[in-house]
């Protein structure tokens, strides 16, 4: 078999990576941290996968050690030859093994192969990924080999025979099993079952031992009480009877206390009607009545709580009334002489306001006129001093003429001016003549009470501002005086009504509150009802009770009901309590007597148990010679493939000059010691570098015994770190030699071992 290329998408830090690898001895020679362990480890996953593991150690997790570092496929493809044909594996790994792919191709055709399963590699090497990590796959760190039974069945050539590999494994896994049952730890299995089974009927033996005698105290004790209990019966017998007698005493002068009770109450409640009948005269009022004359009660107090508001508001708006009053000088409101003061008031603003119109006119006015007449007396003068020059240059006829119509329309026009000025003067004069006695007539009406010199104006407002009070206190005056005395008068017709009710039931309390007076009533009919039903309940009571009124009860020295039911209470407790202290004593009995039944029963299974406890010991025996005798087999099997790997490794020690591993020996454990002056001592004891000699070159001792026809590839890692010059030397023309047989994958981090 032969590894011809590969490809990594991803694994690790190797990305997007591919080789192909020489037909025998294939040499990688790379620094450190380069990825050789990754080239590897990728090598040996094609072919048995990546497992599953929640170690958060990453040597220990392969799947989240090599998770690529870039996000990109985690996985590839290798190509390989194995007998006549040329493969391809593909494989993707994601978080676990149900996530992962795979697929096997027909290189050549490329079509899909199904020569092997996804366990390839096992169906190849006949090795797990234990024993191949063991064997032919050579890490740096792990050089030592061990006996794994996948590698000892291969060296001893049952891989093709597995029936006798599954037949030894089964066969030593069926007497564990089977031990098991019987002998577990912590005391387990069915051997110490039985123990304890045969212990526990022991014990119920010994307890059983003394059953005769419990049973004959536990019948006395049950007797015994069966005589108690039949005395302390009679005892409550008779005391029953005592109480009936008792009861019946106790009844008799009950009743006789009731009958004098009774008449006593009977008498009593007479005398109480009688009293009441001379305030109700005999006649109750119903309670219909009482209730009209509570509702009128209660709207006589809302009269009277209106009654006193609206005193109070008529008070009040009379003393507002007496206020304004002042200011008339107590005179009656003469209405007439203060609308002709407003009247004239009006008047007197009007013309006050057409003065200061006519002010304006007249001012505007004047200032006109003014300006008219300097500019008429301007445009003259120069309208004369032009005539003036034209004269002076020219002795023309029309001149003259033009000339004095200019001075006739200046003349004109001063006049018009005058004769409006005037006109405007006259009119001021009048209005304000007629202004001055408008306000004296008003003075001479505004004859109230003033406080303080006011001006017009201000007196005008405060008349008509306390005429119209007035007026408006006056108006609610009386209409407030007619409401009241509305419900004076309703006042007075309900006062009526419920002063004749009360006076007939109260004549000689003139003072008594009505809601007093009414609630004694009240309380009085409603005493009335109850004692007059009450005496007619005890009338017919006590026409019952006539029977027994002279009746005698001829019982001597009876203690009373209560001492007796005392007494019966504690003879029917202690009944109970032997009662009860019996029915354990039965229940115990019953459980002896029946526990008697089981002695012979115990005897039985206690020698049965004996026996099965002997048969159980007799089969453990057997089963761990049996064991022993497939050890013993087992470890004359081994020994078979020990000639060829002890050959192979003395001949390769020899070829390596490894003189410190001339006296070696290797157990089937493929443990390797060394004899030292007669002393076998572990390999520990050599120098690191013959240690990795001798794990190497028993590694490969034993691919050389496993692999006789089907030659597979060998992987190593470095191995040779701790060798010095001259074994390096010597292992590296190891490596040629071995490349003629096996191809070789040797991957080295420094040019001196390559």
């Amino acid at each position: 078999m032969k590894l011809l290329s590969l490809h990594i998408s991803g694994f690790g830090k190797l990305t997007n990576f591919d080789y192909e690898f020489n037909e025998k001895l294939t040499v990688i020679s790379k620094e450190n941290g380069w990825g050789k362990t990754t080239f590897a480890s990728f090598i040996k996953a094609m072919f048995y996968s990546l497992p599953t593991t929640r170690q958060k150690n990453l040597d220990n997790n392969p799947r989240k050690k090599y998770k690529p570092w870039d996000s990109v496929v985690f996985g590839g493809n290798l190509t390989f030859e194995h007998g006549s044909k040329t493969y391809r594996i593909e494989r993707s790994f994601g978080a676990s093994e149900t996530e992962d792919t795979f697929a096997l191709f027909d290189a050549k055709t490329n079509k899909s192969s199904f020569d092997f399963s996804s366990n390839i590699g096992f169906e190849l090497f006949g090795l797990n990924a234990e024993s191949f990590s063991r064997t032919t796959f050579v890490p740096q760190l792990d050089l030592k080999t061990e006996l794994t039974d996948n590698i000892s069945a291969k060296l001893n050539n049952l891989v093709e025979d597995k029936a006798d590999l599954i037949s030894f494994n089964k066969a030593k896994e069926i007497i564990d099993n089977t031990r098991k049952i019987y002998v577990k730890t912590g005391e387990r299995g069915l051997l110490h079952d039985k123990e304890r089974e045969l212990e526990k009927i022991e014990q119920q033996q010994l307890l059983l031992a003394n059953l005769e005698n419990n049973i004959e105290i536990l019948s006395k004790k049950i007797k015994d009480s069966d005589q108690k209990i039949a005395t302390l019966e009679m005892q409550e017998k008779d005391i029953n009877q005592k109480i009936n007698l008792a009861s019946t005493k106790e009844k008799v002068q009950l009743e006789k206390d009731n009958y004098k009770k009774l008449e006593n109450e009977i008498k009593n409640a007479k005398q109480q009607l009688e009293e009441l009948n001379l305030i109700l005269k005999s006649t109750p009022p119903s309670n219909e009545e009482l209730s009209n004359m509570k509702t009128l009660i209660a709207k006589e107090r809302d009269l009277e709580s209106q009654i006193s508001s609206l005193e109070n508001d008529i008070a009040s708006l009379k003393k507002d009334c007496d206020l304004l009053s002042d200011f008339f000088n107590k005179q009656p409101l003469d209405e007439s002489k203060i609308q002709t003061t407003l009247d004239t008031f009006s008047q007197l603003q009007n013309h006050k306001k057409n003065i200061s119109t006519n002010d304006i006119s007249i001012s505007s006015y004047s200032t006109k006129s003014k300006k008219t007449q300097i500019a008429v007396i301007c445009v003259a003068f120069a309208i004369i001093s032009i005539i003036s020059i034209l004269f002076a240059v020219s002795i023309i006829g029309v001149l003259p003429f033009i000339i004095s119509a200019t001075a006739i329309a200046t003349i004109a026009i001063t006049l018009l001016i005058v004769f409006r000025s005037s006109k405007q003067n006259i009119k001021f004069l009048n209005n304000d003549k007629i202004a001055k006695d408008l306000e004296q007539k008003l003075i001479s009406l505004l004859d109230y009470s003033y406080e303080e010199e006011l001006d017009l104006s201000t007196k005008v407002y405060l008349l008509n501002k306390n005429s119209t009070e007035f007026k408006e206190l006056q108006n609610q005056i009386f209409e407030k005086t007619q409401s009241l005395n509305n419900l004076k008068a309703e006042h007075a017709k309900i006062n009526t009504k419920t002063g004749h009710f009360l006076q007939f039931y109260f004549p000689n309390q003139q003072n008594l509150d009505p809601y007093d007076a009414l609630y004694k009533l009240g309380a009085m009919c409603f005493e009335f009802k109850n004692i007059s039903s009450k005496l007619n309940e005890n009338q017919k009571l006590i026409e019952t009770l006539t029977n027994h009124e002279n009746s005698e009860v001829s019982i001597e020295n009876i203690e009373s009901s209560e001492e007796l039911i005392t007494q019966k209470q504690t003879i029917t407790s202690q009944i109970q309590n032997l009662r009860r202290e019996q029915s354990q004593n039965q229940t115990h009995l019953s459980t002896y007597l029946s526990k008697a039944e089981e002695l012979d029963e115990l005897d039985a299974k206690k020698s049965a148990l004996k026996n099965e406890i002997e048969e159980i010991n007799h089969k453990i025996k057997i089963l761990k010679h049996t064991d022993s005798l497939l050890d013993d087999a087992k470890d004359e099997l081994d020994s078979m493939f020990l000639g060829p790997i002890t050959e192979t490794f003395a001949e390769l020690a020899n070829r390596l000059s490894a003189t410190e591993l001339e006296a070696f020996r290797i157990d089937t454990n493929l443990n390797i010691s060394v004899d030292h002056n007669g002393v076998s001592k572990e390999i520990s004891f050599l120098s690191r570098g013959y240690q990795d000699i001798a794990y190497i070159i028993s590694r490969i001792a034993c691919i050389k015994a496993m692999f006789k026809e089907t030659k597979p590839f060998v992987v190593l890692d470095d191995p040779f770190v701790n060798l010095d010059e001259q074994k390096l030397n010597l292992a590296k023309n190891l490596l040629k030699t071995l490349s003629e047989e096996y191809q070789i994958v040797y991957l080295v981090c420094n040019n001196s071992r390559s």
